[in-house]
């Protein structure tokens, strides 16, 4: 299910018409995000605040139109405050997103994430690697992935004796809300959706 709780635009007073810049925010309720995998199979809580450059002009134009006209301009949104939550899992993100020429997302975000040792299988990333990779394999090249994703290595390993991994394992540490967290980085590429190496979604394109 997914529900529009709010879509606000509004324009930063003291800009010109032909060179706008909008504060945004977004806020999603209990959606779904196919492209997010087992992630984006459950009902998930998203609230998105940031800010809009780049668009030439506030003439009207379809969605479509202005997603074109932003993306041929170079536009870019800088996420001041994403949150997103889905049972205890509770991940915030800073950052910067824009278009790919066919529309896809585009950009970085740097996450804090509460419960972060639930959100790698979620994502799966242990099932993408045990599927291409022999636990030998693996074991050896723990310690390179470790420096591209802090803990990434330990989650291959199977959480340092079978179970899952600690949250002090997965990144440095740090608090979010009051609860224990670590920072993770998440990026996309052309609608591609990648942790450290790993591709752990796709985004279809917004035309």
């Amino acid at each position: 299910r997914r529900e529009i709780g709010e879509v606000l635009l509004a324009q930063i007073l003291g800009r010109r018409l032909d060179d706008p810049v909008l504060d945004l925010a977004l806020s999603l309720d209990e959606a779904i995000a196919p492209g997010l995998g087992r992630l984006g199979a459950v009902p998930l809580d998203l609230d998105v605040v940031g800010t809009l450059r780049g668009l030439p002009s506030l003439s009207p134009r379809s969605l479509q139109e202005t997603l074109r006209t932003l993306q041929a301009a170079g536009g870019k949104l800088d996420v001041t405050r994403a949150r997103l939550s889905q049972g205890d899992i509770v991940a915030t993100g800073t950052g910067r997103l824009g278009l790919s020429p066919r529309g896809a997302l585009d950009g970085e975000l740097q996450l804090v994430v509460v419960n972060a040792d639930k959100l790698l299988p979620l994502l799966g990333v242990d099932q993408l690697v045990n599927q291409l990779l022999p636990q030998a394999t693996r074991d050896r090249l723990a310690p390179g992935l470790d420096r591209l994703v802090p803990g990434l290595g330990n989650v291959l390993r199977g959480g340092g004796g079978g179970g899952a991994p600690s949250a002090d394992a997965l990144g440095p540490s740090t608090e979010l809300e009051g609860k224990r967290a670590v920072k993770l980085p998440l990026r996309f590429s052309d609608g591609a959706v990648l942790l450290g190496p790993f591709k752990v979604g796709q985004l279809a394109p917004f035309y």
